[in-house]
């Protein structure tokens, strides 16, 4: 069971009952709860779940269907944040899919076209773009290399790279110490050097 134990604790040491999900539970929490079709009654008479405001859930392929529909209106919604505004404080404090991603690295490119540029160095087995941003002027200056999301448990790289990538491509003699980095090294950053493992 996901979730502390302490919130069910009928259902502690039953692991393979159910799945609990947005825990640690207050009353106004709405919680959901996958289980298989056998183990109904049983997890449906915990004492704890019914207290609780919960969402019981036996078929997987619903649970999933009801996250593709999540997903993609967290997409329109994130595109629209990405056209008004690549640069809200807001746009660091969350996780943002490939392609929103590769959008706000293209969206940063335009905006200052005059030092960063974003170019494709490869594909994945996939067939997906490695994206690399290059921040800086002169190739002949040493580079300093980032790559992010190399593998798919490692989310805040992400947000990470692009918070990185947005100081240097403001940079400008108002901040001494990332401009004088730019006027002796290359940056180039790779987003997300695992497309496939995160998209």
């Amino acid at each position: 069971m996901a979730g502390d134990a302490n919130n069910f604790p009928d259902l502690e040491y039953d692991v393979d009952t159910a799945l609990v999900w947005k825990c640690p539970l207050s009353p106004d929490n709405n919680t959901t709860v996958l289980y298989r079709d056998k183990d109904y009654q049983y997890v449906a008479s915990s004492q704890e779940l019914l207290n609780k405001n919960c969402t019981f859930v036996s078929n997987m392929f619903q649970l999933l269907s009801a996250f593709d529909e999540l997903k993609e209106q967290n997409e329109a919604m994130e595109s629209k944040i990405v056209k008004r505004d690549v640069f809200h404080s807001s746009w660091f404090k969350q996780y943002h899919n490939l392609s929103v991603m590769y959008d706000w690295y293209k969206s940063l490119a335009h905006e200052y076209s005059s030092n960063v540029a974003v170019k494709s160095i490869g594909k994945t087995i996939a067939g997906r773009d490695i994206l690399a941003v290059v921040i800086g002027t002169d190739s002949n200056q040493p580079a300093v290399y980032f790559q992010c999301l190399v593998h798919p448990r490692e989310w805040i790289t992400g947000p990470m790279c692009m918070y990185l990538t947005q100081l240097l491509a403001r940079a400008d003699s108002s901040n001494n110490i990332l401009f004088s980095l730019l006027q002796k090294y290359q940056f180039i950053i790779v987003p997300v050097a695992n497309p496939d493992g995160y998209y």
